[in-house]
């Protein structure tokens, strides 16, 4: 689990060739997979890990995703879902917002909204 401001840190969280994505580069995926109503089902893992499985779980992406959760405010944690930052900020409601994708164990889709940098969430790097 990372904030935001240590994802995106100029020291670079990702190995060198790697990048955190930008919610674009998060759409292109999502659109290179039928849309979000559908990729989420082609990016999850088909492990016993989900609390649940959304009926069209089958991982064809190869993408293999797992619920790693997410932190909260102090010390809240949920962990049946899967929450990725992006790169880009949200510049709706201050300067204190990023935008990031989820996966919820009981749908297909691939979420996107935004969330303080303070949260805890995954990341997964993109080849440069």
């Amino acid at each position: 689990m990372y904030n935001w401001n240590a994802a995106t840190d100029s020291r670079k969280l990702c190995p060198t060739g790697w990048h955190v994505p930008s919610k674009n580069e998060w759409n292109i995926l999502s659109l290179s997979l039928g849309g979000d109503v559908s990729a989420g089902g082609k990016m999850k893992s088909t492990s016993s890990l989900w609390t649940s499985q959304s009926p069209g779980a089958n991982n064809s992406s190869d993408f293999t995703v797992l619920p790693g959760g997410w932190r909260g405010f102090g010390s809240q944690f949920i962990n049946d879902e899967a929450y990725f930052w992006s790169s880009s900020v949200y510049t709706g409601i201050g300067p204190s917002a990023s935008y990031y994708s989820r996966l919820a164990h009981s749908a297909d889709q691939l979420f996107n909204w935004r969330e303080n940098y303070y949260f805890g969430l995954s990341v997964r790097c993109l080849k440069d």
